[in-house]
């Protein structure tokens, strides 16, 4: 199927919008069957407040792992560490990396507090 970029006109604010090469050949992949009918502005606004009637409050906080500022789009609760999109992504890719650990039986985990010795005993790891 051959694409080139069309101009719509968006239907909340009646502004023109391009819809790309690129943007058409994703809505193909992903089999939809209609153009967009808002433009990438009204569609963000639009996808914020679906749901809420309002839109996302984003709440300002200091990173736990870098110290950088940071938003996010929850009340942060006391006692729990928020970290930046950076910093977050790493300790995700951790936390799966231990718990893919732990499924597939593996004792000695990185990152785990104690390391498990042959006779089941567990004994406190040495932090570096």
């Amino acid at each position: 199927m051959s694409f080139s970029d069309k101009t719509l006109t968006c239907r909340d604010c009646g502004l023109n919008f391009i819809f790309t090469i690129g943007e058409q050949q994703f809505y193909s992949a992903k089999g939809f069957q209609h153009e967009p009918s808002r433009c990438p502005d009204c569609r963000s606004i639009n996808r914020n407040v679906r749901g809420t009637g309002r839109a996302k409050e984003l709440h300002e906080v200091i990173c736990a792992e870098c110290g950088k500022p940071a938003q996010v789009p929850f009340t942060p609760t006391m006692g729990r560490p928020v970290y930046c999109s950076d910093c977050f992504d790493k300790v995700r890719a951790t936390r799966r990396q231990h718990l893919a650990a732990v499924r597939n039986g593996r004792r000695n985990v990185p990152g785990a507090a104690s390391e498990v010795q042959r006779d089941g005993t567990r004994v406190p790891r040495q932090r570096s």
